[in-house]
């Protein structure tokens, strides 16, 4: 995980350049940025950052600004794999903020994994092919190489960056072909060249071909990568294959419904009922090359939200699983979905499934996906409604016991005012305190809910209906202590609602809510980007659900602890490997998809059905 951050000072310029040095070895041809250089381009409003791992530089990129709205980004370097791709990401915020359209770059097309960086991972789009764009090339990677280039663009628009074809998997390739000088998919298979075959003399070759420009491409995955051998004996392959949408990829095979019982350690109230154990639904995506898992956070009942379980098995079997795109491409989910209305918890479990199995596959993290930017996050706790206060003061004392860093008290009316006065008294002003009333109140209660200003609470949650901006917005204007709204938000266009009307100043992101991991970036960011705070939330996951929402929560803008509780604070006995409080924080998993496994054994134990749908 990276902090990426933007780069003002002169030593920092100096740490840049000479971490290119490292990586291209310029010697004394022409390095691709100076330090004088950075140090202008900052000053006239360009762009200059760099991923630290820890207080290593690891990563830097340098971009100015380009006419029709665009940042330019002319030159990224990384020595520790994730850092480019974090790197990425913050020129995407960094211009979107400023109200740029696109970023835009050109890569060498030869090289593979350059490529599949742009055009498989970003889903950057060809603009144009620039034969010998920089003319001879010095330094140690370019061996004097001619420097065709490909221009893309990356759109900054809210939401994720585009794919460039439905359902790209892992093994497939992105091939390019020339028309009327504007590369567009086509069809090429692999070429081998002999002796002096080098790039040069395939550039050339291709621009001699008449009628016909030159056909790129880099293949995703196999050995195959650019050869920087020279000289008679030497062979180079450019392969060179196409993926045409739809005709080629890595099919769901099929997805199995799973219910499992799990027992609470103790019951849990909120102002909208009690729960004793959980009846939960497990999606797996399975296809050849791994299976996913997603967790429905969907309650038995429908008392916090519109749905409830039985209803979200329903919707995935008869309505959802018809819709899913054959291959495995979770970008491509949630626009398949969107005709069905409503029923985000289902399709979060289901679009978590398939994301998982698309990061299994590549060998990529949940965390490095999303883009996070630590590998531990701070944990708060959420306390229920109690019988009586000195058992809440019991329970409180206990979970600070434990280490965690933020207390969250549920309230309903006739269980606020003195319930936090005592927390207050007893553990002091140094607790970061908050409260969740889950809708309990009106604005008729702003008076009562102005008691409550007099406890310096981080924030006050979901105090009015779900529905109900506008009354959140003059309650806003009534209360010192700021609004965080959760039910509310179901989507980015809820979230910039909301902010827009000043209904609140802190966004609670709970991914079952919201629709999936996607739409739960795409808040993050909006917020961000307004310098609204957020914090994950939590639907008393599993250690399946747990493991994604923290790898949410290491994403810069969670700013401040969330619901991301250790597995024992729900479960006796988890269904992955427990989640373990440090020091107030829990491990963001580093392995390929969500980083955890279910332990067969315990999933056997608590399964009460499943349900195997080929697809």
């Amino acid at each position: 995980m990276f902090g990426v951050r933007e780069l003002r000072a002169i030593a920092e310029f100096e740490q840049v350049y000479a971490l290119f040095e490292a990586i291209w070895r310029f010697g004394d041809a022409a390095p691709p940025v100076t330090v004088e250089l950075m140090r202008a381009l900052t000053h006239a409003g360009g762009y200059a950052a760099g991923a630290f791992d820890g207080d290593r530089l690891v990563g830097a990129s340098v971009g100015f600004l380009a006419a029709g709205d665009a940042l330019r980004s002319h030159v990224t370097g990384a020595v520790v794999p994730g850092a480019g791709h974090a790197l990425k990401l913050h020129q995407r915020s960094w211009a979107r903020q400023r109200g740029l359209a696109r970023v835009t770059w050109t890569f060498d097309p030869l090289v593979r994994r350059d490529a599949h960086f742009s055009l498989a991972k970003l889903g950057a789009r060809p603009v144009a092919y620039l034969p010998d764009f920089y003319g001879v090339t010095g330094d140690a990677i370019g061996l004097g190489e001619e420097s065709d280039r490909l221009l893309t663009e990356w759109p900054t628009a809210p939401g994720p960056a585009p794919v460039p074809a439905p359902g790209c998997p892992r093994g497939a390739a992105v091939a390019l072909a020339d028309d009327g000088g504007r590369p567009v998919p086509g069809r090429a298979a692999a070429r081998r060249y002999g002796a002096g075959g080098g790039p040069r003399r395939r550039r050339a070759a291709a621009r001699r071909r008449p009628g016909r420009g030159p056909r790129l491409a880099a293949r995703r995955t196999g050995r195959a990568r650019r050869a920087h051998g020279r000289g008679p004996g030497r062979h180079r392959v450019l392969q060179q294959v196409l993926l045409r949408c739809g005709e080629e990829g890595v099919k769901i095979t099929g997805v199995e419904l799973r219910r499992i019982a799990m027992p609470l350690v103790a019951p849990f109230r909120t102002s909208f009922g009690t729960e004793t154990a959980r009846d939960v639904l497990l999606v797996r995506v399975v296809t050849p090359e791994a299976e996913g898992w997603g967790e429905c956070v969907a309650m038995s009942e429908p008392h916090y939200s519109p749905e409830y379980v039985d209803g979200a098995a329903d919707v995935i079997r008869r309505f959802l699983l018809p819709a899913l795109p054959p291959a495995l491409d979770a970008e491509a989910v949630g626009r398949a979905l969107e005709p069905v209305k409503g029923h985000r918890m289902a399709k979060a479990a289901l679009e978590t499934a398939v994301l998982d199995a698309q990061l299994r596959a590549a060998g990529e993290s949940f965390g490095r996906f999303l883009g996070a930017a630590r590998t531990r996050v701070p944990c708060g706790v959420s306390v229920g409604i109690m019988d009586t206060i000195p058992q809440l003061l019991d329970a409180v004392a206990g979970y600070l016991d434990e280490g965690y860093v933020r207390i969250k008290l549920k309230i309903e009316p006739g269980w606020d005012v003195e319930p936090v006065r005592a927390v207050r008294e007893r553990f002091g002003d140094d607790v970061l305190l908050q409260v969740d009333a889950n809708a309990a109140y009106t604005l008729a209660d702003a008076p009562r809910l102005a008691k409550l200003d007099a406890f310096d609470l981080l924030l006050v949650e979901q105090p009015l209906a779900n529905d109900d901006l506008v009354q959140h917005a003059r309650l806003a204007r009534l209360l010192r202590t700021p609004i965080c709204l959760d039910e509310s938000i179901e989507s980015a266009a809820h979230a910039a609602a909301a902010i827009e009307l000043g209904s609140c100043s802190i966004v609670n992101i709970k991914p079952g809510r919201l629709g999936g991991y996607l739409e739960a970036r795409r808040v993050h960011d909006l917020c961000r980007a307004h310098g609204v705070a957020v914090w994950c939330g939590g639907m008393l996951e599993t250690g399946l659900g747990r493991a994604a929402n923290v790898a949410l929560a290491a994403l810069p803008g969670f700013t401040l602890p969330g619901d991301t509780s250790g597995s024992r604070r729900y479960y006796a006995t988890d269904v992955t490997e427990p989640f373990e409080l440090a020091d107030g924080h829990l491990r963001v998993p580093s392995g390929p998809g969500l980083g955890v496994e279910p332990l067969p054994e315990v999933l056997a134990e608590v399964t009460t059905a499943t349900e195997w749908i080929a697809l």
